[in-house]
């Protein structure tokens, strides 16, 4: 039985999970700063006026202002390219189907816990900048879906984890799943 490989399963689903909840933090805390300074920056050069023969309220209408428009849906972009992570991990973990031995498990559940204690570090990260009163903690009022998740992240790990945990551990080897895997 190749133990190597089995391991090496069970390390990237856990890599994967842990590399999203860093992509998480990130994007949840840059997203609100961008668009702080886009509503900033389009504040500050509105009502420009007239300068010469050119009329400069147009043009940052045109150029800044649509720019910003576009900034502002970053909120929402962020949102679900985070729910889109969470199902990959998922399918992730159905794609490497491996059986592996049950000795892992143990090894899994004991990875599993210091996930769900990452996750808990990372939430309250997220909350401390949530609630600071700022201008980004306001900012960051305005992304529901990051704020959900965000805030739920301890209870969403556990779940990812737990319907991972019976993906790997379920007994199907990946021969049901060839089909997956002649894609790439």
């Amino acid at each position: 039985m190749n133990n190597k490989g089995q391991l090496m399963g069970l390390l990237i689903v856990v890599i994967m999970i842990v590399g999203f909840m860093g992509v998480a933090l990130i994007a949840t805390l840059a997203a609100p700063i961008i668009t702080f300074t886009a509503d900033t920056l389009d504040e500050a050069t509105s009502g420009l006026g007239m300068v010469g023969d050119a009329n400069m309220t147009f043009a940052q209408e045109v150029s800044v202002g649509t720019a910003n428009t576009a900034i502002q849906s970053l909120k929402w972009v962020t949102g679900i390219a985070l729910m889109f992570g969470l199902l990959g991990i998922i399918i992730l973990a159905g794609v490497i189907r491996i059986n592996p031995s049950p000795v892992f498990i143990g090894f899994f559940l004991l990875l599993a816990v210091l996930l769900v204690a990452g996750s808990i570090f990372v939430s309250n990260t997220y909350e401390d900048f949530l609630n600071d009163g700022g201008e980004i903690g306001t900012e960051m009022m305005g992304m529901p879906i990051q704020n959900f998740l965000m805030l739920y992240l301890p209870q969403i790990i556990t779940v990812i984890v737990f319907i991972g945990g019976i993906i790997i551990f379920s007994g199907i080897q990946g021969d049901a799943y060839q089909w997956i895997r002649n894609f790439y």
